[in-house]
């Protein structure tokens, strides 16, 4: 059971699904909490970028699918994350603790994705010219 709770430091509103109800159909889960995902970076100025979008999407759906199926994680190296934020370790905490069965090591992992998208640049800084005009994905 996951003990780390996000609520003291992230103000997104808590989410369950019910895996028992949706086991058939991981990926109406995943799409579930990508829009939440997206939702709670957008309230946190947060955005993702194709690749990166691309990237969370794909480990959604394989975290998902490791909650239906029980598949465990490797073991996890926690110092490897000393420099993710606080914040983004409870977002990713926030959403590993909607899916029943998940081990809190892949709060870590999803963590880095979180990062990445506050460290982007903020919209403000980018022109409506050359590449940047096309960063921010919503979900």
């Amino acid at each position: 059971m996951n003990t780390f709770h996000a609520h003291s430091v992230c103000h997104a509103r808590p989410v369950r699904v019910n895996m028992t109800e949706e086991a058939n159909e991981p990926e109406v889960v995943s799409q579930k909490l990508l829009t939440l995902i997206g939702e709670w970076l957008a309230d946190a100025g947060a955005y993702t970028t194709e690749v990166q979008q691309q990237m969370l999407e794909s480990h959604v759906n394989a975290m998902v699918l490791r909650a239906k199926t029980g598949e465990p994680l490797p073991e996890v190296d926690y110092s490897l994350f000393d420099e993710i934020s606080p914040e983004s370790i409870a977002l990713a905490a926030q959403v590993v603790e909607s899916l029943p069965g998940l081990a809190i090591e892949e709060a870590y992992l999803l963590s880095v994705h979180f990062e990445v998208a506050r460290a982007n640049p903020q919209l403000s800084e980018k022109t409506s010219e050359g590449p940047g005009k096309e960063m921010r994905n919503s979900i």
